[in-house]
């Protein structure tokens, strides 16, 4: 009787114990959504993955981006395909532009209007729909599959590949079952960050303190590298699945490849290999043939090619988008 009492007081003490860590958490993340607004992730852009592998933000919904790093604070609207453009897909025809690609192409973290699609819209005749989502070049096939099904008239194509995180061995993956891919510690903070004003408070606190920072990184909770870039190793197995995927897009499309540069090539210690990379995928497009607009060079022009990425978040500011557009505006008038 003695043994049975002692447990139901450990038991009863570990509910106490589990209940009041419960309640201080409720009371911590409330205060902070009350007395920090601007750490509430309330209406922040949640993308969810179908079966297919398929990416898409929530349909006919208005979100908040922001990221506790200060870089941006702007509002996302997401259309009935959830997708992040004002054009009915249905509306297209034989002689606009499509523009696919990852969070670059998606306009992460500046106003639509800022956006490099958006920009080259004014800048043609032509009208410029982007469906641009968080993903990889298997997915961005998938989403023009999915534009044509939703009535696309898909015929001119602009594929933005990231230098930072497309170049897989897309073969394998191809044998492979579409499915999220990020690790569960990444789903885990992204899930975190997305929902809880408590985890984007703490996320912010560590990004702003350079000993705790460099104990995420030590630890795996954060990024490591330069700017938080993600780690790659010289591939050419990457390098020539990555293009024969683009030219398997190509081959179906009057396609366009931006390529956009690594911000390793400029910061970090594996310049030598990133440069390595950046110009054997450049040999091997312009060996299949395919049209490529190299934003290399022009953003190294003037001395600072990082002015043209936020700080701390990575991803291109206005202007980046901006000389984008230029750039690729111009190639497209030749």
């Amino acid at each position: 009787m003695a043994a049975a009492g002692s447990v139901r007081r450990l038991l009863g003490n570990l509910a106490l114990l589990l209940g009041s860590i419960t309640f201080a958490a409720a009371l911590l993340e409330f205060s902070i959504r009350v007395f920090v607004p601007r750490l509430d992730p309330s209406g922040s852009p949640v993308f969810q993955v179908d079966p297919h592998g398929l990416w898409l933000g929530p349909r006919n919904t208005t979100c908040r981006q922001f990221t506790f790093t200060g870089d941006y604070d702007v509002q996302v609207r997401f259309n009935r395909y959830g997708l992040r453009d004002r054009k009915d897909l249905a509306d297209s025809t034989a002689r606009d532009l499509f523009v696919v690609g990852d969070s670059f192409g998606f306009g992460w973290g500046v106003a639509e209007a800022e956006r490099f699609s958006n920009r080259l819209d004014r800048l043609l005749p032509a009208a410029v729909y982007n469906l641009s989502i968080p993903n990889d070049v298997l997915g961005y096939q998938r989403m023009v599959d999915y534009a044509r099904a939703n009535g696309a008239t898909v015929r001119k194509l602009i594929v933005a590949l990231c230098m930072e995180n497309d170049l897989l061995d897309y073969a394998s993956l191809r044998r492979q079952p579409p499915r999220d891919r990020r690790g569960r510690l990444d789903q885990a903070k992204a899930w975190l960050i997305a929902n809880s004003a408590a985890g984007m408070g703490a996320a912010t606190l560590i990004h702003a303190h350079p000993t705790l920072k460099r104990w995420g990184v030590r630890a795996g909770l954060l990024a490591g590298g330069a700017a938080g870039m993600p780690p790659y190793s010289y591939s050419e197995t990457a390098l020539a699945a990555t293009a024969a995927e683009l030219r398997r897009i190509a081959d179906a499309y009057d396609t366009v490849v931006l390529l956009i540069p690594s911000r390793g090539l400029w910061v970090g210690g594996r310049r030598a290999t990133e440069t390595r990379v950046h110009r054997r995928l450049v040999a091997r497009l312009r060996g299949l043939g395919l049209r490529l607009v190299d934003l290399k060079q022009r953003f190294e022009t003037g001395g600072d090619p990082l002015q043209f990425y936020f700080p701390q978040d990575g991803h291109w500011n206005a202007a980046g988008h901006e000389l984008a557009a230029e750039v690729l505006a111009r190639h497209l008038r030749t």
